[in-house]
């Protein structure tokens, strides 16, 4: 289902993203928040990397995936996915998107994973 969503909106990166699909990511990652929260993480893991593959620039997918991988303990792949959402900063096409919301998601995990290291 939402691979066919995705596959079916014309995403861009411009402030021109009509609106209805704008909503309709937002209820995608909605989705995968709730199968957080009913401790489904292999599905949110699984919607979340959909909605990267089907729009690499929609950047709460990248957090909430990062946050994910937190939780089950796979904190380099939680950086490795923040990094990556991070790395789009240079193209041309990214210009609306808030890097800093990335950056500060990163800097949490970072200093979760150490607090807990520290507290071993």
């Amino acid at each position: 289902l939402i691979k066919t969503v995705i596959n079916k909106m014309e995403l861009t990166t411009h402030k021109s993203i009509h609106e209805n699909q704008r909503k309709l990511l937002d209820c995608i990652v909605q989705l995968g928040y709730s199968q957080i929260k009913t401790r489904s993480q292999t599905q949110a893991i699984q919607i979340y990397q959909e909605i990267i593959k089907g729009n690499k620039f929609f950047i709460d997918a990248h957090i909430r995936l990062a946050f994910v991988y937190f939780e089950k303990g796979m904190i380099s792949s939680a950086i490795h996915i923040l990094d990556e959402g991070i790395s789009l900063a240079n193209d041309p096409q990214a210009k609306f998107i808030r890097f800093d919301k990335v950056f500060c998601a990163k800097a949490s995990i970072l200093k979760q994973s150490g607090d807990q290291v520290a507290s071993r």
